[in-house]
């Protein structure tokens, strides 16, 4: 029954990650021909910053409160409003200081206005509760919940953007479907999983452990992530829009690759979290080598794919 179970939310996860790597193909060529190469760099642009904000907001707390909820799951109302909680506090932080230094930077206008933007639209990684879903291993609901409030507003973007100056609502149109995520991921958990936020369910002992714990996850990440991040915004430092543009395209299509893999992770992590705190070596080894052959399967087939269909 377990397997069955784990196999339907593997098999979920990886039709709803197909459908979001379908989507950007559906739109960004249509960007890139309506925007142009420049104006599409600064979506490219929003997007880099977008991806560090939800970084910081988020501090590795999607594995390490992730972690706690798989094998103390009766502490969810606990855990749920100390980590949204926390994650208000650094974005009400990241805002008004990241804000206040674009207002004195040496950005153009355009840049400082992206950068407001997208500092109201990362709010939606704020109340979006990643780390419950992944706890309590039903990740598909919540891949679901994007993949609808994604396709909801990929109509109106074909609809309303449409020259090359429209690129501030190109960014608005991509990036929303996360404050809507946000909220209707909220009411699926206070509704359906009965799981309430409320400031007196605030524990600032347990607190103080998921800092200390997701910072470990936040600076490892940070090493690796951070000069990924920092590839693109040096290619518009040095090289200007276009490159960035041309740059965004390429990692875009990469990035088709690199979503093959998360299903395997989001679908099992929470046993594997749950079979190491126990020790349950023998369950925990059986996860590990499951995934890895898969791993393995995957990379041969784009390898084999690549070598056969791609051009020289």
């Amino acid at each position: 029954m377990k397997k069955n179970t784990e196999r339907k939310e593997v098999l979920a996860l990886y039709v709803v990650q197909f459908s979001n790597l379908i989507i950007p193909l559906l739109s960004f060529p249509y960007l890139i021909n309506i925007l142009g190469v420049d104006n599409f760099g600064k979506v490219g642009f929003a997007q880099t910053l977008l991806l560090i904000f939800c970084f910081i907001i988020d501090f590795g707390f999607n594995l390490s409160a992730a972690r706690y909820i798989s094998t103390k799951k009766s502490e969810n109302n606990s855990i749920y409003s100390t980590v949204i909680i926390i994650k208000l506090f650094i974005y009400v932080v990241l805002f008004f200081f990241g804000n206040f230094f674009v207002l004195f930077s040496a950005f153009n206008q355009a840049d400082k206005i992206i950068w407001l933007l997208v500092s109201f639209l990362c709010f939606g990684s704020v109340i979006t509760p990643n780390f419950l879903f992944n706890g309590l291993g039903i990740n598909s609901v919540l891949a679901i919940i994007s993949l609808l409030c994604r396709i909801f507003f990929l109509i109106p973007l074909f609809i309303f953007v449409n020259n090359s100056d429209q690129y501030n609502l190109a960014i608005i149109l991509q990036f929303m479907p996360n404050i809507l995520i946000g909220l209707i991921s909220t009411i699926y958990v206070i509704f359906k999983l009965n799981v309430n936020f409320n400031f007196k369910y605030f524990d600032f002992n347990l607190a103080i452990e998921q800092l200390n714990e997701a910072f470990h996850n936040f600076s490892a990440s940070g090493f690796t992530l951070g000069f990924t991040y920092a590839i693109p915004l040096l290619v518009k430092s040095f090289l200007g829009d276009a490159a960035l543009g041309i740059y965004t395209i390429v990692e875009r299509l990469l990035n088709i690759l690199k979503q093959a893999y998360l299903p395997l992770i989001q679908a099992f992590y929470s046993k594997s979290c749950f079979f190491y705190e126990t020790r349950d070596w023998a369950n925990y080894a059986k996860i590990l080598i499951n995934v890895f052959r898969i791993d393995i399967l995957i990379g041969v087939f784009s390898l084999t794919t690549n070598y056969f269909i791609g051009e020289e």
